[in-house]
């Protein structure tokens, strides 16, 4: 769960040039999953300087292994709601260990 989790916030940043403050503000509501892309909303940014959000677009390769594929696995296996508010990439625990930190 952890390897994914890391490799889902790795190709996510990669493939849409996020920084750090924008990826941890990612909540699943802001997804939307399409068959050839994924549409992320973005509602701030260093360089919004209306403020106004912006929507970042990553294609879908069609294999496990792009951005987009790996991002909905992780949120499969790790029972994360398409329509939550929380952060995307929480905190994982474990018998009250942390695995990883947010």
């Amino acid at each position: 769960m952890k390897d994914l989790r890391v490799a889902a916030l790795c190709s996510l940043a990669f493939a849409g040039f996020f920084r750090y403050n924008e990826l941890c503000n990612i909540v699943p509501s802001h997804i939307e999953f399409h068959s050839e892309y994924i549409r992320i909303f973005v509602p701030r940014s260093k360089t919004d300087v209306y403020r106004e959000g912006n929507y970042v677009y990553i294609k879908s390769l069609g294999t496990p292994y792009c951005p987009t594929g790996v991002l909905r696995r992780y949120m499969n296996l790790a029972g994360i709601d398409a329509n939550s508010n929380l952060p995307l990439f929480r905190t994982l625990f474990s018998t009250g260990v942390t695995l990883a930190i947010p």
